[in-house]
């Protein structure tokens, strides 16, 4: 039984916890007390969490974990009105830009990211600078390529040397703030610099984590008089797939709802349990039905933020941005969960830029590098932007984009040119995927299924100049020295697909 009294705040309020007296005492938990005395006379909403004990004795159900949400923003949280919007850069690790329902996945699996798309600039042609986590995320947060930071695996933190976008970002008024899910992106990856606060985890933080951090970051009761760079790295939906049921079952929730109670569930799938998929090389535990359930188990997560910006009035002043660092192998080219190779379901990522009372869809064509959102966060945040980077900004950059953009392979093993019609892509050292040049005809060939290198395409040579050119084209920076993995480290990122 819950008993819940509210009343006009002459007295004090609680929400407590209250169980059956003839139960065995070894079941009968401590009671709960939550003062509800400043909510008096206002519309809440109550979370608790249900849980169920049975015994031969005892057949029990057990209220926890009380929650209390208001939606509205709270009177001391408002700041004086300023020209700089509050910037949300949400960053889900491995999400290929096909695996979304604005990219055209169907049946979609992410009704909050594709309600978001709808009322905000869809950049539909964005590539990676890497294929891998950390070169990729240190090239967004730095405007360099890979081949200018020199950071090209897990184990190489940035130089002080270098200038991040949080520091800009902070020198130019922000409180700066960063939850990181993955322990190899935290510290270790050097890009603490700039953020007054960084968050990260031992092993590894799930999406419901991340959100809540953010959640009580963003609701406490501080004064916020200036605005804030908020950074959210989701490990979702990385390997292990491990989303909690009915995900992983084959089922998502039929709409976004925000903070309320979740829509009812339809299946995307034939609905069943699945084995961890064997083909694997490495023993991934993963499996191409779990991928799309957990990337609707991030979509619902990043629906429940989305709705408290909404609920407190933050997304009027918000710029909400959607990037990931790289993409996913699905068993393309027997590839298992490695996101390996340089074909675009590896470096092909989704972008949406969601500016403050946005209520319109731009559906945008430009052949885009993820990093030249840097120069474009630095213009609204009316920061001067660094000369000595390798990102163009995408608002200055013409309908069609750039000419050409660039990635390189994790470890430095490969590097790739794409133009909006050609890719080609050399292997250089990566075992996993046969060695030598790779062309494709991007007209034809969307799924890069026909390899024209080595068959007197004229095309080959141009690619392969124009890719040799950009390769030389290099700034001097401070070199970073990789530090030490212990053994245990090593082998965890053995099981995330990182051959170190």
């Amino acid at each position: 039984e819950i008993e819940i009294l509210v009343d006009d705040g002459t007295r004090q309020s609680v929400l407590k916890e209250r169980h059956e007296p003839k139960r065995p005492w070894w079941l009968v938990p401590d009671d709960i007390e939550v003062d509800l005395g400043p909510w008096a006379g206002r519309r809440v909403e109550l979370i608790l969490a249900l849980h169920t004990d049975a015994t031969p004795e005892c057949q029990a159900v057990r209220w926890s974990s009380p929650r209390i949400v208001e939606r509205r923003r709270p009177k001391s949280r408002k700041r004086a009105a300023v020209e700089q919007p509050n910037i949300l850069l949400l960053t889900p690790d491995t999400l290929r830009a096909d695996a979304l329902g604005a990219w055209g996945r169907r049946p979609s699996v992410t009704p909050a990211l594709d309600a978001l798309a709808e009322n905000s600039d869809v950049y539909l042609e964005t590539y990676a600078t890497s294929n891998n986590t950390n070169p990729s995320f240190i090239s967004l947060m730095t405007g360099l390529h890979a081949k200018n930071h020199l950071i090209y695996d897990l184990r190489t933190p940035l130089p002080t040397s270098h200038t991040t976008l949080a520091e800009l970002l902070r020198d130019g008024g922000y409180s700066t703030r960063a939850v990181i899910s993955a322990t190899h992106l935290g510290h270790a990856a050097g890009l603490e610099q700039g953020f007054d606060v960084m968050t990260v985890p031992l092993g590894q933080y799930y999406a419901e984590t991340v959100v809540d951090i953010a959640l009580g970051w963003l609701d406490s009761p501080r004064q916020l008089p200036t605005p804030f760079f908020l950074w959210l790295h989701f490990f979702d939906p990385h390997v292990p797939h491990a989303a909690p049921e009915p995900y992983m079952l084959g089922y998502r929730p039929v709409t976004q709802t925000g903070m309320a109670r979740r829509s009812p569930w339809t299946p995307f799938r034939e609905i069943g349990r699945r084995a961890f998929d064997p083909r694997s090389p490495r023993k991934l535990q993963g499996h191409a039905d779990f991928y799309p359930g957990e990337v609707a188990y991030l979509d619902r997560q990043i629906d429940r933020l989305l709705g408290y910006l909404a609920s407190t009035g933050l997304d009027r002043d918000t710029i909400i941005i959607v990037v990931a660092d790289h993409g996913e192998t699905l068993g393309e080219r027997g590839s298992y969960f490695d996101h390996v190779g340089l074909h675009d379901n590896n470096v092909h990522v989704p972008l949406i830029v969601h500016m403050p009372r946005q209520g319109h869809s731009n559906r945008i064509h430009k052949l885009i590098h993820h990093f030249d959102l840097f120069p474009a966060i630095l213009q609204w945040a009316g920061v001067p932007v660094p000369e000595k980077i390798d990102a163009r900004n995408m608002l200055d950059l013409g309908s069609r984009g750039r000419r050409a953009v660039f990635s390189s392979h994790a470890n430095n093993s490969g590097w790739m040119v794409r133009t909006h019609k050609l890719k080609y892509w050399v292997n250089q050292s990566e075992k996993t995927v046969p060695l030598g040049p790779y062309l494709y005809d991007l007209t034809l060939d969307p799924d890069e299924l026909f390899n024209l290198a080595g068959k007197g395409d004229p095309r080959e040579a141009e690619m392969a100049d124009l890719l040799t050119r950009w390769r030389r084209d290099v700034k001097n920076f401070e070199e970073p020295t990789a530090i030490e993995v212990d053994p245990e480290t090593r082998e965890r990122l053995r099981a995330l697909g990182y051959a170190q």
